[in-house]
């Protein structure tokens, strides 16, 4: 089994960065901000801040603020991965937790993917092109009809695995529950630019609702998945930076460099 050991400053350093960066992009795609800092009057006037106001613009694909997005949910799934290896459960409670695990952190690393490759927004295109059933409408939130079965099995799953697993640590059980619940949330403002929903809301604001929620409800997951983690390995998972191997590995190297144990 492979555990990462890490001092709790340096835990407390990640998050905190982590959070920070959170609040830095939500800020800068915040639909409040003076008109001086629009698109267009940047665009006329300043063509170097309004590129770097494009890259940090959220709703934007293939930019820096959608790559940060696909990495935190690339390191949210590998630290779901890394639970699946950790705890003191025996017998099924294991294997149902390390499955959970794996799932979670195959299905956010999926995500991330998507992120970048934009799979999702190509769907309703694709299976026009296929001609698999009746023509579907193209455009913002096509997906959602789609994948509405998988969205609401996951969310069922994640719940289900936060109040039966994840309760061991209550923060974390909160802070997952709270993460799917700003997830949702997203899906909810996807479903309105789609038309699906209607409610009386700007564009902009709801496109800064949607990516302000996505990223929030990651980070959430993120907290919540590290501190688990702690949970499950107790006080030593935050006590020292090292990579602990398995513990017959360990035996095996102190044999060989004491003579007199081994023998």
């Amino acid at each position: 089994m492979l555990n990462v050991e890490c001092s709790r400053k340096e835990v407390i350093v990640f998050l905190v960065v982590v959070i920070a960066l959170d609040l830095f992009f939500i800020l800068a795609n915040c639909p409040l901000m003076p008109d001086l800092l629009t698109d267009e009057p940047l665009t006329t006037g300043y063509p170097l801040a309004a590129f770097i106001r494009h890259q940090l613009d959220l709703t934007t694909e293939c930019v820096l603020a959608t790559w940060y997005s696909s990495i935190l949910l690339f390191v949210t799934g590998a630290v779901a991965l890394l639970n699946s290896q950790s705890g003191q459960l025996s017998g099924g409670l294991k294997w149902l937790s390390r499955t959970g695990w794996v799932l979670m952190g195959c299905v956010l690393i999926g995500i991330s993917a998507d992120e970048v490759g934009q799979i999702h927004e190509s769907l309703a295109h694709l299976f026009n092109l296929m001609g698999q059933g009746s023509p579907r409408r193209e455009g913002a939130g096509d997906w959602l009809p789609i994948l509405l079965p998988f969205i609401i099995a996951v969310a069922l799953f994640m719940a289900l695995f936060f109040s039966l697993v994840v309760r061991k640590s209550r923060a974390s059980m909160v802070l997952g529950l709270a993460g799917l619940a700003f997830w949702v949330a997203s899906l909810v403002s996807e479903a309105v630019e789609g038309g699906f929903l209607r409610l009386a809301i700007t564009y902009k604001m709801q496109s800064f609702i949607e990516e302000s929620c996505e990223v929030i409800g990651t980070t959430s997951l993120l907290i919540a998945f590290v501190l688990f983690y702690g949970k499950q390995n107790g006080q030593r998972a935050f006590s020292s930076a090292t990579l602990v191997a398995k513990p017959e590995a360990l035996g095996e190297n102190n044999a060989t460099r004491d003579p007199t144990r081994s023998a």
